[in-house]
């Protein structure tokens, strides 16, 4: 029997390295994938690599930062799939800079990609999961999350309150046999980057990491802050 026996998983940010990374590892572990997200063809691209690994893919592209849209796509996932059982949001969209500089554009354009599409998708996926008493939520967050840092700008402050609400999903959902997990990583490079200052994260590594969150026991709950360490072993020392 393979690990998550397929188990459907919904991941967002489906146009990045990390979600077809991470696609990926829980695909080779027997799960079944939906891919989310914009622009069409890099949803699209990245189900077809977890369908030529042998894995099992639907691509649902879609604007996440419309509340029906992402109602809509947790509608595809359970009557393709019978069930949503994993839900895996990555929110990707950059916009630092001094808080009295910001254009009000980006203010609005980030907080939509990385708060409220990920609450339009949670808020639903909840509701379903509640339903079946199962289910878990992995939360790709930042480091700038547990802490301050200049000209983070409103990314910063998107992902603090990214970070406040999955806490809160957390406490309010235990109880119904729900699990959130936040997952909090530094700079995360593509295969061709090179790392500048610290050390950075290829996606592969991440996806290490939430396969490791995601396979552990029905009771385990991570006592604090999970941080992607480079080069360590994932949950090392949890």
């Amino acid at each position: 029997m393979s690990l998550f026996n397929g188990a459907p998983v919904l991941i967002t940010g489906g146009h990045t390295e990390t979600a077809r990374a991470i696609a990926l590892a829980l695909a080779r572990a027997g799960a079944g994938i939906a891919l989310t997200g914009m622009p069409p063809e890099r949803i699209e691209d990245a189900a077809g690599e977890v369908l030529r690994a042998g894995g099992q893919a639907l691509a649902l592209p879609a604007d996440l930062t419309r509340p029906e849209s992402a109602g809509q796509v947790i509608e595809q996932v359970i009557a393709s799939f019978g069930r949503i059982e994993i839900l895996v949001l990555i929110s990707s969209v950059w916009g630092g800079g001094y808080l009295h500089e910001h254009n009000l554009l980006t203010w609005q354009r980030v907080l939509d990609a990385n708060l409220n599409a990920p609450f339009y998708l949670l808020r639903r996926a909840l509701q379903e999961m509640r339903r079946q008493r199962s289910g878990q939520v992995l939360v790709m967050n930042s480091e700038s999350a547990l802490d301050t840092y200049p000209m983070d700008g409103i990314y910063g402050v998107s992902l603090h309150a990214l970070d406040a609400m999955a806490q809160a999903a957390k406490v309010e959902n235990a109880s119904h046999g729900i699990r959130v997990t936040s997952l909090y990583t530094g700079v995360v490079l593509s295969p061709n980057s090179l790392s500048v200052g610290e050390p950075g994260l290829y996606p592969d590594e991440v996806a290490r990491w939430a396969l490791a969150c995601l396979s552990q026991p029905p009771e385990w709950s991570s006592p604090g802050p999970i941080r992607v360490v480079p080069g360590q072993e994932p949950l090392a020392g949890e």
